[in-house]
């Protein structure tokens, strides 16, 4: 009887564990999409398929290979402070510590990575998955815009991908944001 108690017991704590850990995998992305600040950076597309996960678009930014000061530890942190300019914004440096940041710029949060000659950066903003047959397509485009949401300790979440005049993807209607819970823009 006591056997079996605490089977159930354990079996209970094992399920609330797991659901607890899912529940905290997808707080933050969607915390930073609703509240936080939305830039817009200029990418390229490189790669549209997965034969397991379908179309999906894979995005390299300006920021991506930016010379860090002091140079990071692979799988360091790296800040890169962006600046407004115009109607996209850009990366004014990248340092392996929090930089002080000018009046209207925002930091963004990422991971060196060691490569053959330097470093690579990645935010975790770097693919997105697109609809079915679209992925080609999107590929060709010579250059995507692609708004970010950044929080205040610098993670990002794509918040909305366009081609031209084309919105090719829109985090507000996978999440299904009810108005009252969209950020200001």
């Amino acid at each position: 009887m006591t056997t079996t108690r605490n089977t159930k017991g354990m079996l209970v704590a094992a399920v609330c564990l797991q659901f607890s850990i899912l529940i905290g995998l997808t707080v933050q992305p969607v915390m930073t999409l609703t509240t936080g600040k939305v830039v817009t950076l200029k990418t390229l597309p490189v790669d549209p398929y997965d034969m397991f996960r379908g179309d999906y678009v894979r995005l390299r930014y300006d920021m991506s290979n930016m010379q860090v000061t002091p140079a990071p530890k692979n799988g360091g942190a790296v800040y890169v402070a962006l600046t407004p300019d115009g109607e996209y914004w850009k990366a004014r440096s990248a340092s392996s510590e929090k930089p002080v940041l000018r009046e209207g710029e925002i930091c963004i949060k990422g991971i060196a990575k060691k490569t053959y000659n330097g470093f690579d950066l990645h935010f975790g903003i770097e693919q997105v998955y697109v609809p079915e047959k679209t992925g080609k397509k999107i590929e060709q485009a010579k250059a995507l815009s692609v708004a970010l949401a950044v929080d205040n300790n610098g993670n990002a979440a794509i918040k909305k991908v366009v081609n031209g005049s084309e919105t090719v993807y829109d985090a507000d209607n996978i999440l299904n944001l009810s108005p009252q819970l969209r950020p200001l823009r």
